[in-house]
């Protein structure tokens, strides 16, 4: 699950803007290339064992098991090297999950006010890091991603595409080829329908495999 999908499952369970941060660190914390933190109290402690415990049951659910198969078919049908193909429709599946939670206000409200959280208190987490990040670099992090369109990144397939040739670029085996990534943008055209589709069965799976059974998500 990408970060904005930890986000909103956190939001079923907490208010707290710390609690939410913490669902999404280890996430950012990827991005700044270093480890995942620890926190050793607290609404953000919280948080990120919610977010270990989210990837855990996510990864296992059968409706993302088959969107993952699904997508890979598709992209290695299209000519994608097999390595390529198999990190998009991973990620891509879970960025495209992200766009259909991202029309829910009430998230994309708790997704900035987390970010401002972060980028305001970054002195105060109490993170442990075992490869810290420089001062200062996480707060900047939560900045520029604060200032994206998280619904349009997450929903317009050439967005979608530039996405994932920027998580893959630096990675040999799994990289895009720049030739096709007018492919992966058809690819995000076409399963937006059906990650759309098996949303809602996908998310209950979750909850239920985190051992909650309530109505899922917020009022858009």
């Amino acid at each position: 699950m990408n970060f904005f999908g930890h986000l909103a499952v956190a939001t079923w369970y907490s208010a707290d803007a710390g609690h939410h941060l913490g669902a999404m660190l280890p996430d950012l914390a990827t991005m700044l290339g270093a480890p995942a933190p620890k926190a050793t109290r607290g609404s953000v402690a919280q948080g990120i064992e919610l977010h270990h415990r989210t990837d855990a049951v996510f990864h296992a659910c059968g409706h993302f098991r088959a969107l993952n198969s699904d997508a890979f078919n598709q992209l290695e049908a299209l000519g994608l090297p097999r390595g390529a193909a198999r990190a998009v429709a991973h990620i891509g599946t879970e960025i495209l999950l992200d766009g259909v939670l991202a029309e829910h206000a009430a998230m994309r409200q708790a997704f900035h006010t987390a970010l401002d959280y972060g980028a305001n208190h970054e002195g105060a987490l109490d993170l442990e890091w075992r490869v810290p990040p420089s001062a200062g670099r996480l707060a900047q992090l939560c900045r520029v991603i604060a200032e994206r369109d998280i619904q349009r990144d997450s929903q317009l397939p050439e967005r979608v595409a530039y996405r994932l040739d920027r998580i893959l670029g630096h990675r040999p085996r799994l990289r895009i080829p720049p030739e096709q990534l007018d492919l992966v943008a058809e690819w995000a055209r076409s399963a937006d329908a059906m990650v759309r589709q098996r949303a809602d069965g996908l998310l209950t799976e979750v909850a239920l495999g985190l051992g909650d059974s309530r109505s899922l998500g917020p009022d858009p």
